[in-house]
C-alpha cells in the first residue's frame, strides 16, 4: 500500500510479536490478539494495513477483514460483507463464531477492528 514509508521497524516489531504468537499457539493457547494504540493520526491504521497487505501475499489462505467496529451495527455490517451472507442482529456473534470455526482448517485469519 502506499503512504506507507520509514516504519519498518514497527512493521518488524508487529510481525515478531504475531509471529511469537503463532509459536506459543503451538504449546496450548488457542486464541491470540495483539492490539496496536496510540494517539489519532501516528499510523496506526496504515501499519495494520501494510501488515495485512504482507499477510495477505504470504499464502493464498490468509484472508483479512477490516471491521467497522464504531457501532454494534457497524460490526454487523462487516460480519456480513465478509461473510456474504446476512446475519441475524440477534445471534450475529454466534453465527460468526460458527463460520470462522468451520473454515479454520483452511484459512488463516487477521480481523482488523477499527473504530472509525
Amino acid at each position: 500500500p502506499k503512504r506507507f514509508q520509514n516504519r519498518n521497524d514497527l512493521l518488524d516489531k508487529l510481525e515478531n510479536k504475531i509471529k511469537n504468537q503463532s509459536n506459543n499457539m503451538n504449546q496450548g493457547y488457542k486464541k491470540k490478539f495483539t492490539v496496536i494504540h496510540g494517539i489519532e493520526g501516528i499510523g496506526k491504521s496504515l501499519l495494520a494495513k501494510q501488515y495485512a497487505h504482507n499477510f495477505n501475499n504470504i499464502d493464498p489462505t490468509n484472508k483479512s477483514l477490516w471491521v467497522d467496529s464504531y457501532s454494534m451495527d457497524s460490526i454487523i455490517v462487516s460480519y456480513d460483507k465478509f461473510l456474504d451472507i446476512e446475519l441475524r442482529p440477534d445471534n450475529y456473534i454466534h453465527e460468526f463464531k460458527t463460520w470462522i470455526n468451520s473454515k479454520i482448517s483452511y484459512f488463516n485469519f487477521l480481523l482488523i477492528y477499527l473504530n472509525y
